[in-house]
């Protein structure tokens, strides 16, 4: 009997200590770990597209600002008087006047037209196309005229024909001609010839011209001088 009881008694102890053992504890569930998100990579600024260097133009035709600026003050010239070497043959020189559509041309000595008849001093009208001649002088020959001549005869090019014959020009440089400032100019005429001028910086003319190989001068250029008496024949 008294075996029984310390039976129960052992085995309460245990029940007792069985119960008030502490539960394990639950291991906390662990989040599955996150995938790392691989860092962004900087996407290269965009580059401009390289620029085609520009194809190298050919110089536009015309007239440069130099040589313009020139050649424009031939709207002030009124009359001018000059010595023309050139062709044809003139290598002494021809005394030429001209004012307007008038021009005269004094020779050195004088011209025989005809038997006895001679001439010193010839008159162009390049608007009429027409030519006379007289003995204005007496220099080796009697007053007399007017005398009919052929137009062509003394029809010399006058420096504002190089002028308007221009299609493109170019400065190069300066210089001086008898004490005149001259721009000196390279050129084309419309119809391909290639020059130089020697154009006055005060009066936009030329003193001096040479186009295609044949060379004008016109020398001891005065302007604005010539009067109109001086231009017409003095009876």
């Amino acid at each position: 009997m008294k075996a029984a009881y310390i039976l129960i008694v052992i085995l309460g102890i245990a029940l007792a200590g069985c119960g008030s053992a502490e539960a394990p504890e639950r291991p906390l569930t662990e989040e599955p770990p996150q995938a790392e998100t691989p860092p962004q990579q900087e996407q290269p600024a965009p580059q401009p597209a390289p620029q085609q260097a520009a194809a190298e133009q050919p110089p536009a035709a015309g007239i440069d600002a130099a040589s313009k600026e020139v050649l424009d003050k031939r709207s002030k010239v009124k009359s001018y008087r000059y010595y023309y070497y050139g062709p044809p043959n003139d290598a002494k020189g021809l005394d030429i006047s001209r004012q307007g559509s008038k021009v005269k041309i004094t020779l050195d000595r004088a011209a025989k037209l005809s038997g006895e008849t001679y001439y010193d001093t010839a008159y162009l009208d390049l608007s009429a196309k027409n030519a006379e001649a007289y003995c204005d002088r007496l220099q080796g020959c009697t007053a007399g005229g007017p005398y009919g001549i052929d137009y062509d005869l003394y029809l010399r090019p006058v420096p504002d024909e190089f002028v308007e014959g221009i299609a493109s020009a170019k400065a190069i440089g300066e210089e001086v001609l008898e004490g005149r400032r001259v721009l000196v100019i390279e050129y084309a005429t419309s119809d391909g010839k290639k020059g130089k001028m020697w154009a006055d910086r005060t009066y936009g003319l030329p003193l001096k011209v040479i186009l295609a190989d044949v060379e004008y001068e016109y020398r001891s250029a005065q302007f604005n001088t010539v009067t109109e008496q001086e231009i017409t024949h003095q009876p």
